[in-house]
């Protein structure tokens, strides 16, 4: 393993927008993250672009892809991304969108769109702006752990972050991500997790946890096994698919038994886990399970217990504000 290059420079916006264009820019290679800004954010750097603003350096990975000069987004996705949704450039055609700012020092603020700002004539004011660029070259491992490091400020790496960049090509994190991806809606509409924690890959972190507590035939220290598991050889091939299987068929019976999830206080996604555990270990054991009348039952205990705890839980903080 040798040291990583790093050579110090900068690229104008049309510069990036002619690589992107050429498919010599990658934003999303296996190691990066999911979008995490919201529109609030790329307003406000697209502003400070008109307005000339210094903004951080932008990583990128040189690498050679068939001859041709290619760079993988190290640092620098959510900036880059803002810049190509308000142009509307290739797949963030429909993304688009307007700010607020003040193009020259006597005019007022005004609202901005980039057909506007071509009409208008300002459209240079964009594209001959630079960014402060790093590009570094050596190995992939290496890379790998920069983009981890660097990524240490601002919106920090989450834990399942951190691990979908060390272990993307991992089996067993791509088998999770597709069944996480698959059950999104479900994770929505029963509140276990929000969409922003979606966006910071906590579903795919959630699926690994269950699947890793399969595959070690109950519950698990989290982090040190999830490591293990997914940045390991112990799950081969068939053990993969026997844990797929468990778990598919345990959310489908947990699903049946409880409808409501969403109305106690299990939907959190801590006590999902221990549930969905429970129902997993009882269909290994042998437990009947596909009975409406006692998965009814199921349903109205757990609300009951539910409500029993947020119910201690109110009486306990009183009695806890009423000492002296």
């Amino acid at each position: 393993m040798r040291e990583l290059d790093f050579d110090y420079g900068d690229k104008t916006i049309q510069e990036f927008v002619l690589l992107f264009k050429n498919g010599q820019l990658n934003l999303e290679p296996g190691f990066q993250r999911d979008s995490v800004w919201i529109t609030s954010d790329r307003k406000k750097l697209i502003g400070s672009i008109f307005q000339n603003y210094p903004i951080p350096s932008v990583f990128l990975y040189k690498r050679n892809n068939r001859g041709k000069l290619a760079y993988d987004l190290i640092d620098g996705k959510q900036r880059l991304e803002s810049v190509l949704m308000f142009q509307g450039l290739g797949r963030f055609r429909g993304m688009r969108f307007p700010v607020k700012t003040r193009m020259d020092a006597k005019d007022g603020i005004e609202e901005w769109d980039w057909q506007r700002v071509q009409r208008k004539g300002h459209e240079h004011r964009m594209m001959a702006y630079k960014f402060q660029t790093v590009e570094v070259s050596g190995d992939l491992s290496d890379i790998i752990d920069l983009f981890v490091r660097i990524n240490s400020t601002g919106k920090r790496l989450a834990g399942a972050e951190k691990r979908h960049a060390r272990y993307f090509h991992s089996d067993f994190l791509k088998q999770a991500g597709r069944l996480a991806e698959a059950r999104r809606k479900y994770f929505l509409e029963n509140r276990i997790l929000s969409s922003g924690q979606m966006s910071r890959m906590k579903h795919v972190e959630l699926i690994c946890e269950l699947m890793a507590s399969i595959h070690s035939s109950g519950l698990i220290n989290k982090k040190t096994a999830l490591d293990n598991i997914i940045g390991g050889k112990s799950v081969d091939a068939r053990s993969l698919g026997r844990c797929i299987r468990d778990w598919t068929y345990t959310l489908n019976t947990f699903k049946r038994m409880f409808p409501d999830l969403r109305t106690t206080r299990f939907r959190n996604s801590v006590d999902f886990y221990s549930l969905f555990m429970l129902v997993w270990e009882m269909h290994n054991t042998g437990f009947i399970l596909n009975n409406p009348s006692r998965n009814r039952q199921a349903q109205k205990l757990l609300i009951w217990l539910s409500n029993g705890v947020d119910i201690v839980r109110q009486q306990a903080r009183k009695v806890e504000g009423a000492r002296v």
